[in-house]
């Protein structure tokens, strides 16, 4: 038998946080899940905005909103891949996935992220 428990939930992010315990093994696992209709929100948003945006037109305000990451994405790239989307040093890799992986879904303009060397 099993038993879980809420131990946090953030209205800002809509982030959960759960402890699960699990009588027969003697372990126990923390859990994260976020509000569907909020990640919904954000990758309808993010389509929406793909389809509306002019990135020549932000580029000349050299500013481009270039994609919306939900919360819990950023939490199972940090558990899939090491890169927390917070950390300066993990910037490429995660516009890499952005860019190439699985995630094109967070994109909100049609273009391609690229790097200029320091």
């Amino acid at each position: 038998m099993s038993e879980t428990r809420i131990l946090d939930r953030d209205p800002i992010s809509g982030i959960t946080t759960t402890f699960r315990y699990d009588h027969a093994t003697d372990k126990f696992k923390i859990g994260y899940s976020q509000d569907r209709a909020q990640v919904e929100a954000i990758i309808e948003s993010n389509k929406r905005q793909m389809i509306e945006s002019d990135p020549k037109a932000q580029m000349k305000n050299d500013m481009v909103w270039y994609c919306r990451v939900p919360t819990i994405v950023q939490y199972e790239w940090l558990k899939k891949f090491g890169l927390n989307f917070q950390k300066r040093e993990h910037f490429k890799p995660c516009m890499d996935l952005i860019d190439h992986g699985d995630y094109g879904y967070l994109k909100t303009v049609p273009i391609k992220h690229t790097f200029k060397s320091a």
